[in-house]
């Protein structure tokens, strides 16, 4: 069974093949899916301006197989999120050589947008993908 809580510091140490760590940039609201006690996903949306919020994933090797309870709860959570914060736009930033990663975003409803040339810190180009209302 899926218990879903808030976010904390170091749930991202526990999920098995990341390194990173969002400890003091996580802002607007975040939560770790856990499975069996350990922390299989954690999400969360934050503010880009009024109206406009940017989702973000991390997710370890350990989702395989959760996908479609997954999909409903972020599908869930991308609605509550526009609705509760009075979102018309969510976007997503989704690295182009990630089709895993292009492929969730797309489920979840959202349309390729624009490509933003080097984007990232390491100069690699960003697809940015979004939905609206």
């Amino acid at each position: 069974m899926m218990e879903i809580r808030a976010y904390q510091d170091g749930d991202l140490a526990g999920i098995k093949g990341k390194r990173e760590d969002l400890t003091g940039v996580v802002g607007g609201w975040s939560f770790t899916v856990h499975k069996d006690g350990e922390p299989l996903v954690c999400f969360g949306c934050d503010k880009f301006w009024d109206g406009v919020g940017h989702i973000w994933m991390v997710a370890g090797s350990e989702i395989r197989g959760h996908g479609l309870e997954l999909l409903r709860l972020s599908r869930d959570m991308l609605n509550k999120t526009m609705d509760q914060f009075g979102y018309n736009r969510i976007q997503a930033y989704v690295s182009p050589e990630s089709e895993e990663n292009a492929r969730w975003v797309k489920l979840l409803g959202m349309r390729l947008e624009c490509t933003l040339e080097k984007m990232s810190p390491d100069g690699s180009d960003i697809d940015v993908y979004k939905i609206t209302r």
